[in-house]
């Protein structure tokens, strides 16, 4: 392939913002994700993940809730205000299922959301429904 045809490819390439506050587990979905041949960004916190979904709108944004300085569901907030930006899909994954937790970003359209360890199959077959 050449590099024209390379660029077109990767610039095709759907992109999802991966927002986790953990290095390993960050790299770990990362790395999963790419199997699927997207453009997969990493964030470590919130406000990285905010600015990055300015930078390249995703089609997908996986959120970890509890991350620093800007946390899961106030980034999912900030997306809803945005019109080009609020039909974002979002999973979100953690290690706290609280029901209040998971009511909360059901009230802000969130459909996915994982209890950690995250099953990296599932996960990518979730991936695959929202992204089609």
């Amino acid at each position: 392939m050449n590099e024209t045809a390379e660029f077109l490819s990767a610039s095709r390439r759907p992109v999802v913002i991966l927002a986790e506050r953990d290095a390993l587990v960050r790299d770990l979905l990362a790395t999963a994700l790419q199997r699927l041949n997207l453009k997969v960004v990493t964030a470590a916190e919130g406000d990285e993940a905010l600015t990055l979904c300015y930078q390249q709108p995703p089609g997908l944004l996986i959120t970890d809730i509890w991350l620093p300085r800007l946390n899961g569901l106030d980034l999912i907030r900030r997306l809803k205000q945005e019109d080009r930006l609020a039909h974002t899909q979002v999973i979100i994954i953690t290690s706290l299922g609280f029901p209040e937790v998971v009511a909360e970003a059901a009230a802000l359209g969130v459909q996915d959301f994982l209890i950690k360890p995250v099953d990296t199959e599932e996960l990518l077959a979730r991936v695959q429904r929202r992204l089609g």
